[in-house]
């Protein structure tokens, strides 16, 4: 079982962002959905929520937790300029952060090879899966 957290502030990791600025997709309200499944309502509107802000240039964040047989890990995604004023979304866990700034939409149902979706075709976040393309030492697609 995965359970998603979207929190406007951090107050277990202290964070040098002013997380006043960022949107937030709720405000500590755990959710749960089922790992098998990319298209709980939960997992859509982490996906929705994540597309729009990166799309749209607007800061936000959202943390993930997820519960697996082994444990519990949380994931903290931020949207955000980077320092060169390029949207990214930063991903942080374990203590560590990756940015990425090349993100699509593809086709869901399809792991590898992922089929994009033209940006400025509409589409239902439940229609499409979002695929940061920024890490060369993850061959494997990584779809959110």
């Amino acid at each position: 079982m995965i359970a998603f957290i979207a929190l406007g502030f951090l107050e277990a990791q202290p964070s040098p962002r002013d997380l006043s600025k960022y949107d937030a997709l709720a405000f500590g309200v755990p959710v749960a959905i089922h790992y098998y499944s990319d298209n709980t309502t939960e997992y859509v509107r982490v996906r929705e929520f994540l597309w729009d802000h990166w799309k749209h240039e607007r800061k936000g964040t959202v943390r993930v937790r997820t519960q697996w047989i082994e444990g519990i890990s949380d994931t903290t995604y931020f949207v955000e300029p980077d320092e060169n004023g390029r949207w990214v979304i930063v991903v942080s866990s374990g203590g560590s952060e990756r940015s990425c700034d090349r993100i699509e939409r593809v086709e869901q149902g399809r792991r590898v090879p992922v089929i994009p979706i033209a940006d400025d075709e509409p589409r239902n976040p439940d229609k499409y899966l979002v695929h940061p393309k920024c890490w060369a030492d993850k061959p494997y697609a990584i779809l959110w």
